[in-house]
């Protein structure tokens, strides 16, 4: 604990310090081996059949990406853990800051809340209070939340799920702004009957959106549920409302365990991030990579800093005004 007394703000870093932090920026102008954005696949796994029939499909934004750097130690983690743990969200957002979780059927909604609470234990215990996989019971159908202090992580069903795309939209927008009470069945919930008179729940306004994405299988998603998908984004956005992409089930692009902490610099990872960008429209600096798979009753440190990164993310940017306990620059690593 006595780390954190140290110098400079995880979330308050300077351009100038990053490499001083170990961190590796690659420009837009340089190529290396490693850096190339979008091209096609050689992988075995990959199938180009139905998401990605360009090379490069027309974006509006430049092809480039920052690389982000993690140092794995004891005293990010630790710290990074303890600011979460001890965050007071703003006035604005009550007790609790709201993060729902939106995705397909089977993308790893659940899993990624079991991830991010694991995480958040003091013990990296790992923690499955919500139904996945096999479980007779992971089959998401109701609107659910799980909270670890103040950060409150609300379960979904697969938008998939829901054949009515215009019901599937008004009860998208009916459960960031707060008007469906927790324990509703999303399966059955008519949003322009059941749910029209519906009042504004304060504390369950949402305040960040996590799309979640397997990003191991996602070359099997068709056009239409990705064009699907950019309009669910755009209700999101249209909002104000911060939201991020995170691929999780990395682990089977067989990428060494070695090369964890420089994930991001890994060619598989951003072919797939480069993908997504690509046709959601989103850019590559919100797309965040985690693993749900754990080996024994401790989430191992490397994944565990990747989790607790992506919520520092949405953290930071629903309060840009956060000031934290400031950190050591020299065990920083990649906290831009």
């Amino acid at each position: 604990i006595e780390d954190l007394q140290m110098t400079y703000s995880i979330l308050h870093i300077k351009p100038q310090d990053l490499t001083e932090m170990g961190v590796r920026v690659i420009p837009e102008n340089v190529v290396s081996e490693d850096s190339s954005w979008g091209e096609d696949s050689t992988d075995s796994e990959v199938s180009l059949e139905d998401f990605s029939k360009q090379k490069h499909p027309p974006t509006s934004y430049p092809r480039y990406h920052v690389v982000r750097r993690l140092t794995s130690n004891h005293s990010v983690l630790e710290v990074l853990r303890c600011h979460l743990s001890t965050y007071n969200p703003p006035t604005k957002c009550g007790h609790c800051i709201n993060i729902l979780l939106v995705g397909l059927v089977g993308a790893g909604k659940s899993a990624t809340i079991n991830t991010f609470l694991s995480a958040l234990n003091p013990n990296r215990r790992t923690i499955s209070c919500v139904p996945t996989g096999v479980h007779p019971d992971s089959f998401t159908t109701k609107l659910k939340s799980y909270k670890s202090n103040s950060l409150q992580f609300w379960d979904t069903a697969g938008w998939d799920s829901l054949k009515d795309v215009d019901k599937r939209k008004e009860l998208l927008t009916m459960i960031l702004e707060g008007r469906v009470p927790p324990g509703t069945d999303l399966q059955d919930f008519n949003p322009y009957s059941d749910g029209a008179q519906n009042r504004v729940i304060p504390e369950n306004v949402i305040h960040a959106v996590a799309f979640i994405f397997n990003i191991f299988t996602m070359e099997g998603i068709n056009m239409d549920l990705m064009k699907q998908f950019q309009e669910l984004q755009t209700i999101v956005s249209q909002k104000g409302i911060y939201n991020i992409v995170i691929g999780n089930n990395f682990d089977r692009l067989r990428i060494p365990q070695k090369s964890y902490n420089r994930i991001y610099e890994n060619r598989k990872l951003k072919r797939k991030f480069a993908m997504l960008s690509d046709y959601t429209g989103m850019k590559k600096r919100t797309m965040f990579a985690i693993s749900n798979e754990w080996k024994g009753d401790k989430i191992e440190k490397t994944k565990c800093i990747l989790a607790l990164y992506a919520l520092k993310n949405i953290v930071k940017n629903i309060d840009p005004s956060i000031k934290l306990k400031r950190l050591n620059t020299a065990e920083a690593g990649n906290l831009k």
